[in-house]
């Protein structure tokens, strides 16, 4: 257990009663209301003259590897942070952020693929033909299918059984609520 706080601890001050599982903590114990703060700060040039980032300039990430035998590390899940859109000029203090989660195919070899962004207009975006899963059993559903489907056709985790539907056409968004009982209900004020 790694703690830091006002200072780097090497032992966990019985916070984790004694548990020896890697551990890094971020602690604040004072009367301040701040909590403790992870940050990560991207420049070009040098850290005693450093330049403005250019678009497109990878801020952080927090990435996640599991061992997978004679393959060795294979990266699973990555949190990055990018930058987008005009970055300055100096003194306009203005760097447009882009959050992505990135997970990995269960596939050989797996493919590290965007499962979500999140833009500096806070457009949330999934990609195309991914399913949308709402509700803690998943019985609601969306997708969009790019290419889109023929008449009375299951599509999986969306239209189950024998659906009774006409063809759609390419783009084409699908609501549907997946369980035996409910309805959709859309309401406009």
């Amino acid at each position: 257990v790694l703690l830091i706080g006002r200072g780097i601890i090497d032992n966990d001050l019985g916070i984790y009663n004694g548990v020896v599982v890697t551990t890094l903590a971020l602690c604040e114990n004072s009367t301040c209301t701040e909590a403790p703060v992870w940050e990560f700060r991207k420049s070009r040039g040098s850290a005693g003259t450093p330049t403005a980032i250019a678009t497109g300039d990878n801020l952080g990430a927090i990435n996640a590897y599991g061992y997978s035998g004679s393959s060795g590390y294979v990266e699973a899940v990555s949190l990055e942070f990018d930058s987008e859109g005009t970055i300055g000029p100096d003194g306009t203090a203005r760097v447009g952020g882009v959050f992505r989660v990135r997970t990995a195919t269960d596939a050989a070899p797996s493919v590290l693929t965007t499962a979500l962004t999140i833009d500096s207009s806070q457009r949330v975006t999934f990609p195309d033909n991914k399913l949308l899963r709402i509700g803690d059993d998943g019985d609601g559903a969306l997708t969009l299918s790019s290419a889109g489907v023929a008449a009375n056709i299951a599509l999986a985790g969306v239209l189950v059984g024998t659906p009774i539907v006409g063809a759609s056409a390419a783009n084409s968004l699908y609501i549907a609520n997946i369980t035996a009982s409910g309805d959709i209900i859309i309401v406009a004020n």
